[in-house]
């Protein structure tokens, strides 16, 4: 009995490579969503920050969580500075860079695969869209 989208279309691909993009798929989801939560205690915690007072629960009530004078990381520079740091939005935000480099991972994870097995075509045509997403991520940044 097969099973899985491979069994279904017949594609007879390696069930040990298919296993490894969809692993790569869900550690980039959980691993992104455990740091986005994460920043959002440390923000809303006020943790790392001189204005605790302004970003905790109780300041939520009085609409300063994020005050005008605080700004967000613009830089994947700046992301990592401030999550080095313990600023709450950049490690949200690396969260969210995290959750935007995993498709781009599982692209390059089925490079591999296809290499593996040897389809030159699909290596190709894999490695084309990799490229595609690696220039749309430098031309957005």
């Amino acid at each position: 009995m097969t099973t899985g989208l491979s069994g279904a279309l017949g594609t007879g691909r390696d069930p040990f490579l298919e296993r490894m993009v969809v692993r790569v798929l869900r550690i980039g989801v959980l691993t992104s969503m455990a740091i986005i939560s994460i920043g959002i205690v440390v923000s809303l915690s006020g943790t790392g920050s001189r204005r605790s007072e302004r970003r905790s629960i109780p300041g939520l009530r009085h609409g300063s969580l994020h005050p005008a004078g605080s700004e967000a990381p613009h830089s994947v520079a700046g992301v990592l500075g401030g999550s080095l740091h313990g600023s709450g939005t950049a490690i949200v935000m690396l969260g969210l860079l995290l959750l935007i480099l995993t498709p781009l991972a599982r692209v390059a994870v089925s490079a591999i695969s296809f290499g593996v097995e040897r389809d030159r075509r699909f290596v190709l045509i894999t490695l084309f869209v990799l490229a595609v997403l690696t220039s749309s991520f430098a031309i957005g940044a």
